[in-house]
Formats: structure tokens, C-alpha cells, sequence
């Protein structure tokens, strides 16, 4: 949204808080773009609906945040790690795993939004595109002796035990790849 004076974004919400909003009027006043007033009263519409007690402090705005997070959004979130998980292509796709939702939710998210919350999902916990190429399990044996190479004097030995078990604890691949420093084609086989 376009960042507007404070005075003027002040004599909108006063006008919104008395009832005698007028875009049109109020725009050409402000000399604003009559949309710019309309966006600033939906975004007023919106405290009074969720913070009414918070409408007439003037330093408030609502964040992105703060907004309610809807049915969809809280489904989508609730599925992306089983999703995820079960996930069987060599590295993770926005699309497939989009096709995989519409099964579960058909009256879903379009490809679109469902791409925009995967992304920021992802990046916020740090989800590495071959995740699902993880260790997922380690057998006791195989600890044992991934401990031994990890604490051993040859360097070979310590890189695959780092990765494998760094695969397994769900480590991000470009961590692993800095620690061991080898390419990522190295890292996966």
C-alpha cells in the first residue's frame, strides 16, 4: 500500500471514525488518488472489526501479522509437514505438492496462494528443497559405528559420518555442504 503523510492518513481515519468519509471528496482534498483513500478505509475497516477499542488511537496500524489467519491457512499449514514427508519426487516441488493437497482439500488454495504460503512456510523453517532425500533412520549398529568414524583421524570418514548424520538430525544440505566442503552432487549420493 502506498505510504502516505501522517497528517493525511490522520484526517482520513478521523473522517472514517465520524461517519463522513467520502472518497471521492476526501481525495481530491488530500490531493490523493481516490483509491489510495479507499485502501486506507478498508485497512480502518479491518481494526474496527478485530481492535474497535484501538480505532481512535492513532499511532496503531495493523500489521500483516495481526491479521487473522483463515480456515485455509490453518489447514494448509496443518498438512505441510505430512505432505512434505510423504513427498516421493528426488527434490521438493511447489506443484506436486500442490497436486498432493488438492486430494486432500479440493476446495483448497489455488496453485498461486498455495505457492506463496509453501514458500514462506519453507523459508521461515529453514526447509531445505531436498529434505525429503533425508537419513530417516539409523540403526544402532549404524550409529555406533558413524560415532567411530565422526571421532576418527581420517577425514573421508568423518565427512560421511557428518553428513549422514546431519541428513538424519534434518540439518539444512547447504550447512552439511559448508562443514564437509563438497558440492551439493557430492552430499546427496
Amino acid at each position: 500500500m502506498e505510504k502516505i503523510p501522517v497528517s493525511k492518513a490522520n484526517r482520513i481515519r478521523e473522517e472514517f471514525i465520524a461517519g463522513t468519509l467520502h472518497r471521492t471528496n476526501l481525495a481530491a482534498e488530500l490531493g490523493l488518488h481516490r483509491r489510495t483513500v479507499g485502501k486506507h478505509a478498508e485497512k480502518l475497516k479491518q481494526i474496527k472489526t478485530l481492535y474497535p477499542e484501538r480505532l481512535s488511537d492513532f499511532t496503531f496500524e495493523l500489521s500483516k501479522k495481526a491479521r487473522p489467519e483463515t480456515r485455509l491457512y490453518q489447514e494448509l499449514i496443518a498438512v505441510l509437514p505430512i505432505l512434505i514427508d510423504r513427498a516421493d519426487t528426488p527434490c521438493l516441488f511447489a506443484e506436486s505438492l500442490w497436486a498432493d493437497y488438492r486430494k486432500v482439500y479440493p476446495q483448497g488454495y489455488s496453485i498461486y496462494w498455495f505457492e506463496h504460503h509453501y514458500r514462506a512456510w519453507s523459508k521461515a523453517h529453514k526447509l531445505c528443497r531436498f529434505y525429503n532425500r533425508r537419513v530417516r533412520v539409523i540403526s544402532n549398529e549404524d550409529d555406533t559405528i558413524l560415532q567411530k568414524w565422526r571421532n576418527s583421524g581420517t577425514r573421508e570418514q568423518w565427512k560421511k559420518a557428518t553428513v549422514i548424520l546431519g541428513s538424519f538430525h534434518k540439518r539444512h544440505l547447504t550447512e552439511l555442504m559448508q562443514q564437509v566442503e563438497k558440492a551439493r552432487e557430492t552430499v546427496l549420493l
